[in-house]
């Protein structure tokens, strides 16, 4: 017989809703032995994987910050070589091109390029012009 006396839910009301002390005790050494080995695993996995999400987190923070601060840059440096009829990153070639093509090549290219974007903005200038007159 484990308990000297059955206990009714009086008891275990009387007791604040604990078990009997003669159960607690029979489980204190199981409880002593696994109880180290859970705190250890608890810390070391939950430490680690919280580090690692903290990590990430401030990494994807860090890297949209900078990301922010060279597209700004980006468009600067696009602006200013505008006002200076410089090449910009809108207008330059694929990088492919200047590996396989020619130098010669790649300036008639280019040549064409320009020529095609003022045959557009031309275009634009009419389309607007005959907007003005229908007004």
């Amino acid at each position: 017989m484990l308990f000297a006396q059955p206990f009714g839910m009086e008891d275990v009301i009387a007791s604040g809703g604990a078990p009997p002390i003669e159960f607690t005790e029979m489980l204190q050494p199981l409880t002593e032995v696994i109880k180290p080995i859970i705190t250890v695993i608890g810390t070391l996995l939950g430490g680690l994987l919280g580090v690692y999400i903290l990590m990430l987190l401030v990494r994807w923070w860090y890297e949209r910050k900078q990301l922010k601060v060279m597209e700004g840059i980006r468009y600067d440096l696009d602006y200013l070589n505008q006002h200076f009829n410089l090449p910009y990153s809108q207008k330059k070639p694929h990088k492919l091109y200047h590996k396989v093509l020619p130098l010669e090549e790649l300036r008639g290219l280019e040549k064409e390029w320009e020529e095609k974007e003022q045959e557009k903005e031309g275009k634009k200038k009419e389309k607007e012009k005959e907007k003005k007159k229908k007004s």
